[in-house]
């Protein structure tokens, strides 16, 4: 009888091995930059939503484009690039675009972009939260995707079909495809990769001791003190609730898109480089 049972348990775990290999979908990976061995170095991976299989074309273009004339541009990205592996992964949408609900009350009075529910593959949308510019899509298929495909990654980007201003830090780092997609992609990148918090207001929900973000008020004791009155760091107020710090003000990537990121943003994106890769082997 108990082998039996034990017969019967195995069937029916292989049953459900083979039911998942089944549902699992691989896509086709592409290489942006390979420098060495994906369990010795970052492994980022982009993917879009809203690019239907005929335009994969433009999405490796526009991924090329973030990383090239954008990532690997700038501080300190580009000091690190050789320590970076990139990777595409193609996931065609059977519809063009992203999803437009329009049901943020902060939708611009000057916007142009109608209601709209492509069938993207991530269901990616503008309207998180209740803010128009915030632009997510479904993690958990996002997640699938990753296991099913490339399951060492390090840091993966969303890049999202639509010309309309947007973008999201979380797990994933999302952005558009507006004029202002790369800078949106690194501040971005900054909240999913660095753990950085949004240095202007962004409202007493997102409010908490970050790497750049505090309330302690002592030179001596605040978590960048090592770089207190270097390159115009210091403790400065929030516009929206004074008690919390934040080391610049209005110059950091972190706050205004097209400023480089602060000492203390690029030192904590750094940190989290030498966490994941060893300078020396």
């Amino acid at each position: 009888m108990k082998n039996k049972i034990h017969n019967g348990l195995l069937l029916l775990l292989l049953l459900v091995v083979g039911n998942y290999n089944l549902d699992a979908q691989t896509f086709k990976i592409d290489t942006i930059q390979f420098k060495g061995d994906v369990n010795k170095y970052i492994n980022v991976v982009i993917l879009g939503d809203g690019y239907t299989s005929a335009e994969q074309t433009l999405f490796k273009s526009d991924a090329a484009n973030y990383v090239n004339n954008f990532m690997f541009s700038q501080t300190p990205y580009k000091e690190y690039k050789n320590y970076f592996n990139v990777f595409l992964i193609e996931v065609p949408s059977a519809e063009s675009g992203i999803k437009h609900p329009r049901t943020a009350s902060d939708y611009p009075a000057a916007g142009t972009h109608p209601v709209s529910n492509p069938n993207n593959y991530f269901g990616t949308t503008f309207d998180v939260g209740g803010i128009h510019r915030l632009v997510s899509p479904n993690e958990t298929k996002v997640s699938t995707v990753l296991a099913n495909n490339f399951p060492n990654y390090d840091q993966a980007y969303i890049i999202a079909n639509s010309s309309q201003y947007g973008g999201a830090g979380g797990q994933f780092a999302t952005f558009t495809t507006n004029a202002s997609s790369g800078e949106i992609g690194l501040h971005e990148g900054g909240h999913s990769f660095g753990a950085l918090a949004d240095e202007y207001w962004a409202g007493a929900q997102y409010a908490m001791e970050k790497p750049n973000m505090t309330k302690e008020t002592s030179p001596t004791l605040v978590k960048w003190k090592n770089w207190m009155n270097v390159n115009g760091i210091g403790i400065n107020p929030h516009t929206g609730d004074a008690s919390w710090k934040k080391p610049r003000s209005g110059e950091c990537k972190m706050e205004v898109l097209g400023k480089p990121f602060c000492s203390v943003c690029s030192e904590t994106i750094v940190e989290k480089i030498h966490s994941l890769v060893k300078p020396v082997y």
